[in-house]
């Protein structure tokens, strides 16, 4: 039986590959195989709990499985953005 029939599933990228590891001091590690959200999640992982780079990890994995734009090219949207809006 399959779970998925009929349902209409967004076209995937390759990018956003969840992959979970162990740092050698034993924390578990989170990457996307972005450099950039890579990086991200290294930031978070040194400033909050276990759950929470979990979670940001999967809502990440999520948000690029579906949005179909190099995280970079986000990131300079949203720059972009702000320079415009008069917002220091």
């Amino acid at each position: 039986m399959s779970f998925t029939q009929g349902w209409n599933h967004p076209e995937m990228t390759n990018f956003p590959d969840l992959i979970r590891s162990q740092s050698p001091a034993g924390e578990t590690r989170y990457a996307l195989g972005d450099p950039l959200v890579d990086s991200y999640l290294e930031f978070v992982a040194g400033r909050a709990r276990a759950n929470t780079l979990r979670a940001v990890a999967f809502d990440l994995k999520a948000f690029f499985s579906v949005v179909d734009k190099d995280p970079a090219e986000l990131v300079g949207q949203r720059s972009h953005g702000l320079a415009h809006s008069g917002v220091d």
